[in-house]
């Protein structure tokens, strides 16, 4: 495979976030190797978004712009954007995030090492608002730089829980296609099941390197999780998703007691509701 040809788009969704967008954007085009598109989706933004992206686009020819005329919410933003999009792989962007300038170039020396690969994932710093140092979120694979099999992300898995960093995952477009992409009703947790669907699926390729900068604010999107009536509908909503969708990694998922996160709260929903002890597995009640 030339690595010349590799097409690697960054899809962006973004609404109301004029304070941060600039940043966010500025980081993409900055690349030591230009991203092939930079797909920004503003979800029918009140504030300056339109008018910093119009500016951007003045300067910067890779950046397209899709514009909602209502408000439609992050995940059928990032799926119209990865609909859209010409490249055949896919960096999921976050507007109040930044994100390392050598990015595309290690994504396209890992798949010009392995071309059949379907996910590439990073490390990533958070900076929480509620800490005073960021905190470097290194995966734990065993195995880094380097490809991981199917077989062998559930050898790892079966050993203790790995997650993904949401703002460093590069993925194939037609794999997440094919996966069905992003379902808008996992809301916040839409990533964390399609990184596993994919992983579990076609293994991935881990860069033991930042991928992005995570700025965690106490209204960012993913803090819904702490609304306890909506995060225990969002996990009723994912069981049924692996049900229904994804029934082939069922087993799968339950066997290795795959969940976004774990509390003592969430397991008396699992043990107490009808539609989510189904899942309940060893693994989960000792994990």
């Amino acid at each position: 495979m030339n690595i010349h040809d590799i097409k690697i788009s960054a899809v962006l969704p973004n609404y109301n976030m004029a304070n941060f967008l600039p940043k966010a954007i500025q980081t993409l085009v900055d690349q030591t190797e230009k991203f092939f598109e930079i797909i920004i989706i503003d979800d029918a933004s009140t504030d300056d978004s339109l008018k910093i992206i119009y500016d951007f686009m003045q300067r910067y020819d890779n950046i397209q712009l899709i514009k909602h005329e209502k408000n439609l919410g992050v995940n059928p933003g990032l799926n119209h954007g990865i609909e859209q999009s010409a490249a055949d792989y896919i960096l999921f962007c976050a507007a109040d995030d930044w994100y390392h300038p050598h990015i595309v170039t290690l994504a396209k020396a890992a798949i010009k090492k392995c071309p059949s690969v379907k996910l590439i994932c990073g490390d990533a710093v958070v900076y929480f608002y509620d800490k005073k140092a960021p905190f470097h979120r290194m995966l734990s694979f065993p195995q880094k730089n380097t490809y991981i099999s199917p077989a062998e992300f559930r050898s790892i898995i079966s050993h203790h829980y790995i997650g993904f960093n949401g703002g460093s995952i590069i993925a194939n477009r037609q794999a997440v296609m094919d996966a069905k992409m992003l379902q808008p009703s996992l809301r916040w947790h839409a990533d964390w099941l399609l990184q596993f669907v994919l992983a579990l699926k076609h293994g991935l390729y881990y860069i033991d390197h930042v991928f992005a900068y995570v700025d965690l604010r106490e209204e960012s999107y993913c803090e819904g999780r702490h609304n306890m009536m909506q995060q225990k509908q969002v996990l009723i909503a994912m069981i049924d998703t692996l049900q229904t969708r994804y029934p082939e990694l069922w087993q799968d998922f339950k066997k290795y007691g795959l969940m976004p996160n774990y509390s003592s709260r969430f397991l008396s929903w699992f043990l107490f509701n009808a539609n989510l002890r189904r899942y309940v597995s060893v693994r989960l009640l000792w994990r």
